[in-house]
């Protein structure tokens, strides 16, 4: 009795938060997550683009916890022409929701913005900016 108690502790201590964690990103609802926000529009010119992530479960339910570092990820890119210089952060906001921020260095016509998890596509992503 006394060896499954302590094995018990164990797992509660080292183990479940793992476990919890790696739940959280298998729950995240794809296509029922959002991402809105001003930098998702053409016509608003800001020196620092933003918009937001809002991850739900598949119960249908906005996730209070975050899914760990580097799990959800941005990238933006010209659709055609030159490569350009784009610095792009992802900010974990620890309650299950995300912030993207990004800044062009040159003026570009057509853009690209993929937002994934675990590398699938999150909501309408990729999301392509003409103008």
């Amino acid at each position: 009795m006394f060896l499954f108690m302590k094995i018990l502790l164990m797992f509660v201590i080292f183990g479940c938060h793992g476990y919890m964690n790696g739940d959280a990103s298998n729950n995240v609802s794809l296509k029922k997550s959002r991402i809105y926000g001003p930098g998702l529009q053409t016509d608003l010119l800001l020196p620092v683009r933003y918009f937001f992530i809002q991850l739900v479960s598949k119960n249908g339910f906005n996730l209070t916890d975050s899914v760990g570092e580097g799990v959800v990820t941005a990238t933006i890119a010209p659709l055609s022409g030159p490569r350009v210089r784009i610095w792009t952060q992802v900010l974990d906001r620890h309650d299950g929701s995300y912030v993207v921020r990004y800044r062009l260095y040159a003026t570009i016509s057509d853009l690209q913005i993929s937002v994934q998890i675990n590398g699938r596509h999150i909501a309408e992503s990729p999301y392509q900016l003409k103008g």
